[in-house]
């Protein structure tokens, strides 16, 4: 049975839980992705690999270059949504200024038996917090967590799964990511999840990356067979659907229909009887 939209957030979780096999193959199936940002994405990881460690890959330019690209293939620092990526040089500078923190946490598994999910989810909050890589109008943006876990994502792929806005905000119901009490939430729940599901079974070709990315491949899994639309998804299909009436109306110049709906607006009526 479809999840509906007022499902809350315990019940999302439980059905992703019991049909985490399914949901990811509809991801596998049919993955919204391009081909290119998983090329991008694959070409990241397969560089992390080739280091000792993942702070050590934090610091490397040629590291810091290709996850640069992958995060631009994946519509982070757009600037058709008004903001852009780091140059190259800042961006390195900001990677390295990470290093240390992305060394304490390097060894944790979200999956692990014995992960302090508490500790473990704030101080990934705190380095998304300190992660200044996208700016608009020159300012760094305020909502750092897309960016910043989709970042942290290729760094500590088995830790941080990405989040976006399309599938993770509306799979927890949220407008945006809120705090550092509610990241946590999210963190240990599907920490909870990764821990039963036993993700590294599925681990291997494709998008199946690594134990964070298949749980985030569930997630986004989950809202499309079960129809959950983000709220932009639900607008721009709000709004197709006027154009489209507009159209079989004889209006399907939006600038006009406004002129004419000014005209009836400004129109006297007779008085009612």
């Amino acid at each position: 049975m479809p999840a509906q939209q007022t499902d809350n957030v315990e019940q999302r979780l439980e059905r992703l839980e019991c049909g985490f096999r399914e949901y990811l193959h509809a991801f596998n199936t049919e993955p919204p992705f391009t081909r290119s940002q998983l090329e991008h994405h694959l070409l990241t990881i397969e560089l992390l690999r080739r280091f000792a460690t993942a702070s050590d890959a934090a610091r490397d330019e040629g590291f810091a270059d290709s996850l640069a690209a992958t995060l631009k293939s994946w519509d982070v620092g757009v600037e058709r949504h008004g903001q852009t990526l780091l140059r190259p040089p800042e961006f390195r500078r900001q990677l390295r200024s990470i290093s240390m923190a992305v060394a304490e946490l390097e060894d944790l598994r979200i999956d692990g038996p014995s992960i302090d999910v508490e500790r473990a989810g704030h101080r990934i909050w705190l380095i998304v917090g300190d992660l200044d890589i996208v700016r608009y109008k020159s300012e760094p943006v305020k909502r750092k967590v897309v960016s910043g876990t989709k970042a942290l994502h290729h760094l500590l792929p088995n830790l941080v799964f990405p989040m976006d806005n399309e599938y993770t905000a509306t799979f927890f119901g949220w407008h945006d990511f809120g705090t550092d009490p509610e990241h946590r939430f999210k963190f240990r729940q599907v920490a909870a999840i990764a821990r039963t599901v036993s993700p590294q079974s599925y681990v291997g070709e494709g998008w199946n990356t690594s134990v964070s990315k298949v749980l985030d491949n569930a997630i986004v899994g989950f809202c499309r067979s079960q129809g959950i639309m983000s709220r932009n998804k639900c607008n721009r299909r709000k709004k197709q659907a006027v154009l489209n009436l507009l159209k079989e109306a004889g209006l399907a110049d939006p600038l006009e229909f406004a002129r004419r709906l000014k005209e009836v607006a400004g129109t006297k009526l007779p008085p009612q009887s």
